[in-house]
């Protein structure tokens, strides 16, 4: 059985997340690499989910993007990559070289859920794409930058990812006459998302007492993180720095300090 799950990330949060604290720019120094695993009581309802291993593959769906963009998204990648191979010696993502990253010529699926690029024991047979859409499907969002959607299989203690997507808003954003965010922010923050980690609160209730609301004073260190719903729709509005909440969190997905598989 497949658990869906959806993140719209870096929306306006005046139109869709009216809950959320207005955006907090993160110091502009950089973390010190975090090794452990630490997560609150607050955010243990955080980690959606984990990869049975890594590197996960990513892709970007073929003849859409031009090289200048690829160039910002490989950036973002080893955003991550580089912490990950610093702390736990693996890359967490593969999507090629910035010469020659990989690409995919698979189309978006209506139906996620029903497929899978990962079998039982880790290996990989397909990639998670990036799609770069010029009529937005999310009509009903159309303040999100940026959506990922993934899906899970039971596991304990996380629940398994086996598929994701990452679509890209290039109808109300980037396009001329539009906002021009930060590609690079947006997509170290959806890569977050595939990697299995929720925002840094909740964006969604402020009821849950294992996932704190960010209507509900989350700390600053939730705030400064780059996984923290804040309105990254302008131009200047930037996150490309993976803070203790971001690395500590992965690390309790991920690697020699994480649960266990059981």
């Amino acid at each position: 059985m497949s658990v869906c799950g959806r993140a719209f990330s870096f929306l306006l949060l005046g139109v869709l997340v009216t809950s959320c604290l207005p955006g907090v720019e993160p110091k502009k120094s950089t973390t010190s690499s975090i090794s452990y695993c630490e997560i609150a009581e607050n955010q243990l309802g955080s980690l959606s989910g984990r990869w049975r291993s890594l590197p996960i593959p990513v892709a970007f769906r073929a003849d859409q993007f031009t090289k200048a963009e690829m160039q910002q998204i490989v950036f973002a990648v080893n955003v991550w990559n580089r912490f990950f191979l610093k702390v736990h010696k693996v890359n967490l993502f593969d999507i090629g070289t910035e010469d020659s990253p990989r690409q995919s010529t698979l189309n978006r699926s209506a139906s996620l859920c029903s497929k899978s690029i990962v079998d039982g024991t880790g290996t990989y047979t397909g990639e998670v794409v990036i799609y770069k859409n010029m009529k937005w499907p999310y009509t009903n969002a159309r303040s999100a930058i940026a959506f990922t959607e993934y899906c899970r299989r039971s596991a304990n203690p996380i629940l398994e990812m086996h598929v994701a997507n990452i679509d890209i808003n290039y109808e109300d954003f980037f396009a001329e006459g539009k906002p021009q965010p930060d590609l690079v922010t947006n997509i170290v923050h959806e890569l977050g998302h595939v990697a299995g980690l929720d925002h840094s609160c909740n964006s969604k209730s402020e009821s849950d007492a294992r996932f704190v609301g960010c209507g509900s004073n989350p700390t600053q260190e939730y705030q400064d993180a780059v996984m923290y719903p804040f309105d990254a729709s302008s131009a200047g509005q930037t996150r490309r720095v993976l803070q203790k909440n971001d690395q500590a969190r992965s690390n309790c997905l991920y690697g020699g300090d994480a649960y266990p598989w059981n």
